[in-house]
This record gives C-alpha cells, sequence and structure tokens, in this order.
C-alpha cells in the first residue's frame, strides 16, 4: 500500500446499497419541515402514555406505539427494493419505524456488524448529523445499533436492527428543546412474527 493511503484495497469491491441512507435522510427531511412549522406552533408537552395509540404491521410483521395514528409511505431508491415507513409528525418531533429487506448480499459479504456500523454513519452523514453517542446492542437476539444525534435544527435518537435480512429503522427526531417519550416509543416495538 502506497504511503499515507488508509483505505483498504478491498474496500472497494464491497457493495454499498444507498437505501439505509436514503432511508435516514428521508425521515430527517420529513423531521425538518415539522421542526420549522414548530418554532411557530409550540406545543410545549408530549401526549399523555395512556392516549398513544398502537400500530401494527402485518407485511413488517411488527407492532410499535405512536402518539397518533402514523401516515403509511413506501419509497424505492433507484436500483433498490422499497423502504417501508410509518412517520408521526408532530410539532417539534417525529416518530418513525421505517423497514427493507434489502440486506441479504450486504450481510453476506460484509457481515451484519459492519452493515449495522455504515448504517449508523453514512446514514448520519447523509443528514449532516453528529453522532454524539452510540451503542452495540442485542435486541431479542438480534444485533443493532442505537445511537443519538445532533441534526441541523435538532436532534435524533435512532435504533437500527437487523432481524434475518430485514433492517427495522426507529427514529425520533425532535426540536433541541423538547423532550419526547422516547422509551414508550422504543420500547414498545416488538415483532409480530418469528
Amino acid at each position: 500500500m502506497e504511503k499515507g493511503s488508509t483505505i483498504n484495497p478491498l474496500e472497494t469491491r464491497k457493495p454499498r446499497s444507498p437505501w439505509v441512507h436514503i432511508a435516514i435522510a428521508v425521515v430527517f427531511l420529513l423531521a425538518t419541515g415539522t421542526a420549522a412549522w414548530a418554532l411557530i406552533t409550540r406545543e410545549p408537552v408530549e401526549h399523555p402514555p395512556d392516549e398513544w395509540m398502537t400500530h401494527s404491521s402485518e407485511e413488517g410483521a411488527y407492532s410499535a406505539k405512536f402518539p397518533e395514528a402514523p401516515e403509511l409511505s413506501s419509497r424505492s431508491p433507484e436500483n433498490d427494493g422499497p423502504i417501508h415507513m410509518a412517520t408521526t409528525n408532530l410539532s417539534m418531533r417525529v416518530y418513525s419505524v421505517a423497514w427493507t429487506d434489502n440486506l441479504a448480499a450486504q450481510i453476506e459479504v460484509r457481515g451484519v456488524d459492519d452493515v449495522l456500523l455504515d448504517a449508523m454513519v453514512g446514514g448520519s452523514e447523509s443528514i449532516g448529523g453528529v453522532i454524539t453517542n452510540s451503542i452495540e446492542l442485542k435486541w431479542n437476539g438480534h444485533s443493532g445499533r442505537e445511537f443519538w444525534l445532533d441534526v441541523p435544527g435538532g436532534k435524533a435518537h435512532y435504533r437500527i436492527l437487523a432481524v434475518g435480512t430485514r433492517l427495522y429503522t426507529l427514529a425520533i427526531i425532535h426540536a433541541p428543546d423538547f423532550e419526547p417519550n422516547h422509551d414508550l416509543f422504543f420500547n414498545s416495538f416488538v415483532l409480530t412474527q418469528s
């Protein structure tokens, strides 16, 4: 290797899919619009826990609690499969669960830990975020990452989980002076099929 080169020559042969970065960026862009509107309307408190509703996705094989009914959408990045999202866009914060089934080839070549690390770092960079904390985790036997970001105009908290060849991305993006109910949202997420 040439002096000063820090790039692994094998790195260029590893397939990298933009879908993870796109999913994180899409959630961020939705939140940015909400954050701008929030500066005008300023909702001071989170919904009480007993008012949250459970959203179940048969196709996504999960359920999670949201403060209000989420809007469902799907996006297909060029040359990749769809990213499915359930998003509740409220004043001062956005809650989102996204999932995609496009991990098989990447996991086979790079391994699940490298795919999760790339999702965290690449996704954070794609939205201009600065990671302030991150942890590796095992969630019900599945590998994952949880990380916190400072993002333009706010803060973000993500949990990404690799379940087989499916990636789930749970996210809360919020105004810096608003404290959403992180525990209720993240702890309510369950798989409905094994």
